[in-house]
């Protein structure tokens, strides 16, 4: 069994709450992010990847469960035969949700097809919260902290800032 991806239409919570109501496993991740509403500054809780969550059931019970509901869609990749759903392994989604729960605050994501990886050096980091981590090594000329980028094939790619002494670089061999 493997997680679907599902389109939301920016409805996320419903979906959650209807999800859990059918006792469908699902994951949706979030963050902080600073809001400014009638000039008052606050924290509110925001899904991470707008308009989209996952779903571990047998394809036949997620495809009931979206026919039911129009506003979920499954989300879709090109492939050699045309398109394809788009279907995530468990191991990616384990990585990912660990790497969401690590990275904390100064999280950002971007889209699989946003960031060209082929760019910067392979790095693991060796202390600090994201101790073990490994990917990208990537750096912003107005910014003094490297941030650190790793990718999921299928889900995009996450990154945070992490303390240069916390930097290993992993020699290509």
């Amino acid at each position: 069994m493997s997680y679907f991806l599902l389109k939301a239409g920016r409805r996320e919570r419903k979906a959650v709450e209807l999800l859990t109501a059918a006792g469908l496993e699902h994951y949706l991740p979030m963050h902080m992010v600073a809001e400014e509403r009638h000039g008052v500054r606050r924290l509110v809780e925001r899904p991470l990847i707008s308009n989209m969550l996952l779903v571990r059931a047998p394809y036949e019970e997620v495809n009931t469960f979206v026919r039911r509901h129009d506003f979920l869609h499954f989300a879709f990749r090109k492939s050699e035969k045309g398109f394809a759903i788009l279907e995530v392994p468990d191991e990616e989604v384990e990585a990912f949700r660990q790497a969401v729960e690590k990275m904390g605050e100064k999280l950002r994501y971007y889209a699989p097809d946003a960031v060209a990886l082929h760019r910067g050096d392979r790095i693991r980091v060796i202390g600090g919260p994201l101790h073990g981590m490994e990917g990208t090594l990537l750096r912003d000329k107005n910014e003094r902290q490297p941030w650190l980028m790793v990718n999921f094939p299928l889900l995009g790619c996450l990154s945070a800032r992490i303390a240069p002494e916390h930097v290993q670089v992993i020699s290509e061999e």
